[in-house]
């Protein structure tokens, strides 16, 4: 849909960002709730920084040239909190984080392509 179909329908436009950032602010705070989750308290300060290292994090996939930019992503959000926690907290949080943000959309995808797959050979 263009820009300019976005704009004359400005409800649909407003709605639509909304709903983007509500989306993006969720899935960049799950650090935040990993990092609670594993029983480690953090302040203000600290939750923004591990909303903005995930932000970060992600962008890396832009720049390295790897199939996926799996390796690259995961090693940038390793490095940006090794000073904020010990390292072996760092690294299980770096598995969760990539498992709910990265891992489960994958896996989620091929359960629905097989789900189409086989409705479209059955019919």
């Amino acid at each position: 849909m263009a820009l300019s179909s976005y704009l004359q329908k400005k409800r649909v436009f407003i709605l639509s960002s909304l709903t983007k950032l509500i989306s993006l602010a969720l899935l960049y705070s799950t650090t935040v709730i990993i990092v609670r989750a594993l029983g480690q308290t953090i302040t203000t300060t600290n939750a923004f920084y591990l909303f903005y290292s995930s932000i970060l994090a992600v962008t890396t996939m832009m720049f390295v040239p790897l199939p996926g930019a799996s390796g690259g992503t995961e090693i940038s959000f390793s490095l940006l909190l090794t000073g904020k926690m010990p390292s072996v907290q760092v690294v299980t949080v770096m598995l969760i984080w990539r498992i709910i943000t990265y891992y489960l959309g994958l896996l989620f995808g091929f359960i629905g392509f097989l789900l189409l797959k086989t409705r479209r050979t059955i019919k």
